[in-house]
């Protein structure tokens, strides 16, 4: 059994390492809209020149022009794709946010080393999602994205149950 003593450090340890940052939280929600509304431009200021992406079936991306252009073709894939931010939380360098995405396939869908469906479904899906941003400073320096991919194929029948 998982006791709150197996999750966090016994008192005061524990409050030494809860620095809840709400100007963090709010730095990671903008840069989660900016991806998701292609808004490269605003997503370069916050983000460290060095910055990594790690997403799905082991995919790593390196850099601004990296992450745009992955950011970009994503993007394709759902004209009226909403992204829900539906649970955030800070410690120390770290932003942790719950996503709720929905919306229709309406474009190419590319899933590197997963898949590829050029021609779209039109169908609906919804699927969710957990993102870390860990920051240096005040700027994005890793954003960490794990998000249902296998339950968004099955839903656009490009997978089989």
């Amino acid at each position: 059994m998982i006791s709150e003593s197996h999750l966090l450090p016994a008192e005061p340890v524990a409050k030494a390492h809860m620095h809840l940052s709400a100007k963090k939280v709010a730095i990671a929600k903008e840069y989660f809209a900016a991806c998701t509304k292609n808004k490269w431009e605003d997503v370069r200021p916050l983000i460290t020149v060095d910055h990594v992406y790690e997403g799905a079936a082991g995919l790593v991306i390196k850099g601004f022009d990296e992450l745009s252009t992955m950011g970009t073709e994503w993007n394709q894939f759902s004209s009226d794709c909403k992204a829900e931010i539906t649970n955030s939380i800070s410690m120390d360098d770290y932003v942790a946010f719950e996503i709720k995405w929905s919306g229709t396939q309406d474009g190419p869908l590319e899933i590197k080393g997963v898949t590829f469906a050029q021609e779209p479904t039109y169908k609906p899906f919804h699927f969710k999602g957990i993102c870390i941003c860990e920051f240096e400073g005040e700027k994005i320096k890793c954003t960490r994205l794990v998000s249902d991919m296998l339950g968004l194929l099955v839903q656009l029948g490009l997978l089989k149950e």
